[in-house]
């Protein structure tokens, strides 16, 4: 307590993780709470209250509290922006997901069924985009047909290459407006219906990583027959293997089941992360658009209006020579060169439902006469400077 830390920071999109222990003299440090801060949302020389959450910040800590931090956060946005569209770093400390057998099944099918209702989600709404589409082709309203097919015959004739790009800006400042005239902030995750959605998913996905299922689980029981039946043919084939005087036909048999049962947990492994990172894509690409992030967003508008200069006075013809010559030699320029895209690792910084859901009341600017009254109240709070 009451001490300053200096950090250095690479990527201005990266989270400050605070995490208060209590000291023990004999076995573990109990845990206390956790809070998660983005280095964006940072006010320098403001005091803030950050409340204490759980291990996965799903839900306050049983313990509860608030921990008092008083941060400065310096950088450069020349220097950011250029990192911004390289690959995000990789969080060594972060466990490996895999099917191991301390966790129980129903827990890893939990996390499964909740990536499958997020790209359920995600489906839902490419699908109603592409309804209305096809009402606009099936004329139900009249006059907003209309409407679209000038539009489309007038941007077929006088359209041009780089009109793109000041269409891409004015659909994000109408988002920008959109948020502003409704009054929320611009942290504030979507609406009370999705944020309902996301809470029980979290919930869901917390419980599955803590609470132990009992046997009876609707879920977990057939998956428990089908292993219960595998082991009693198992048994059943190996009885009549003994009569027959063979252990080595057994002995396969086994070793065949375990590596099937092995396979089956990869796919359903592989099937997960697959859900989860095209729903993860879907949410970022959403919260990116409705300006969760407003530096990432005037980023954006800053790129496109330098790309819609570009475009408009260099002939589109050397743009792609210049970006192939581009491709070609980054490698022989710098051998041990990563390629990567730029627009994905763009995207990446944009925070998800989950992400959202963790910052959520994570930073609380409390009036200076509740400041006073909490700190008087408890000794335990300190300063923490960054």
């Amino acid at each position: 307590w009451d001490k300053t830390f200096c950090f250095n920071v690479n990527d201005i999109h990266d989270d400050l993780e605070v995490v208060v222990y209590n000291e023990r003299k004999t076995g573990k440090n109990e845990f206390v709470g956790k809070a998660i801060i983005p280095l964006l949302r940072l006010n320098n020389g403001t005091a803030k209250m950050c409340v204490l959450k759980d291990k996965h910040c799903n839900m306050k800590a049983k313990a509860g509290g608030v921990v008092k931090l008083e941060c400065y956060f310096v950088y450069n946005h020349i220097r950011a922006a250029i990192r911004t569209f390289k690959p995000r770093e990789v969080k060594m400390m972060e466990k490996e997901e895999k099917f191991n057998r301390k966790t129980t099944h129903f827990a890893q099918f939990q996390v499964l069924m909740s990536n499958i209702r997020r790209a359920t989600y995600l489906g839902r709404t490419l699908l109603s985009t592409w309804h209305f589409i096809q009402s606009l082709w099936s004329w139900q309203d009249k006059w907003l047909s209309a409407l679209s097919f000038f539009l489309f015959v007038m941007a077929c004739i006088l359209a041009e290459l780089w009109m793109v790009f000041p269409l891409l800006i004015l659909l994000l400042l109408f988002g920008y407006m959109v948020v502003y005239v409704r009054g929320h902030h611009l942290w504030q995750i979507g609406s009370r219906r999705k944020s309902r959605h996301r809470d029980e998913d979290d919930e869901e996905e917390e419980s599955s990583m803590e609470v132990t299922y009992p046997h009876t689980t609707p879920l977990q029981a057939p998956l428990t027959c089908g292993v219960d039946h595998v082991h009693t043919q198992e048994g059943e084939e190996g009885s009549e293997l003994e009569d027959e005087g063979d252990p080595t036909a057994e002995d396969q048999s086994k070793a065949g089941i375990s590596q099937t049962f092995k396979q089956l947990q990869r796919v359903l492994l592989l099937l997960q992360t697959l859900l989860g990172q095209l729903a993860d894509l879907g949410e970022r690409v959403h919260n990116f658009c409705h300006w969760r992030v407003p530096w990432l967003c005037w980023l954006a508008i800053t790129v496109l209006t330098v790309a819609m200069v570009i475009v408009y006075f260099i002939p589109l013809r050397y743009i792609i020579l210049a970006w192939g010559v581009n491709k070609f030699t980054k490698r022989l320029r710098n051998p041990h060169y990563i390629d990567n895209q730029e627009l994905l690792d763009f995207i990446s910084r944009a925070p998800t439902y989950k992400q959202l859901h963790q910052w959520n009341e994570a930073l609380m600017q409390i009036k200076s006469k509740m400041l006073k009254a909490q700190i008087s109240s408890s000794g335990n709070e300190g300063l923490v400077s960054t």
